[in-house]
């Protein structure tokens, strides 16, 4: 299994980009294993960071960012990249942790206001978050 680096980002630049790069290559270092990042970004992706990413082949509702000898993959997600998905019942669980970041925590802190509130994952998501906060 590759180890998986998450990271919530407010603004996604080439700074925090080299950061990802840096734990990426601190974890091969440590473990000696590849890893798998995805990286949900808040607010924006500056230019300098998205003219780098596409479209993912594998998930429709991710992009891409090269990793060559640093990561085996590094996803990217926002909240318009899951709009085509978000009334898919059941939620796919990457898309419901997107809304839950992008649509719950961001706009709307109550779970009675988003309008996944049915969907079992999301209502995880809310009770783990209520414990916790």
């Amino acid at each position: 299994l590759y180890p998986i680096l998450i990271e919530i980002q407010r603004i996604v630049d080439l700074k925090f980009l080299q950061c990802v790069i840096s734990c990426c290559l601190s974890i091969i270092k440590t473990h000696s294993k590849i890893s798998i990042v995805i990286i949900f970004y808040i607010h924006t992706i500056r230019s300098e960071a998205r003219k780098d990413t596409a479209p993912s082949s594998t998930f429709s509702y991710l992009s891409e960012y090269p990793c060559t000898d640093w990561a085996n993959a590094c996803y990217i997600m926002d909240a318009k990249s899951i709009q085509n998905h978000s009334h898919h019942r059941p939620l796919n669980p990457f898309v419901a942790i997107g809304s839950f970041f992008f649509e719950g925590v961001k706009k709307k802190p109550s779970l009675l206001s988003i309008k996944e509130r049915e969907d079992e994952a999301i209502q995880l998501l809310y009770r783990v978050a209520k414990k916790f906060f």
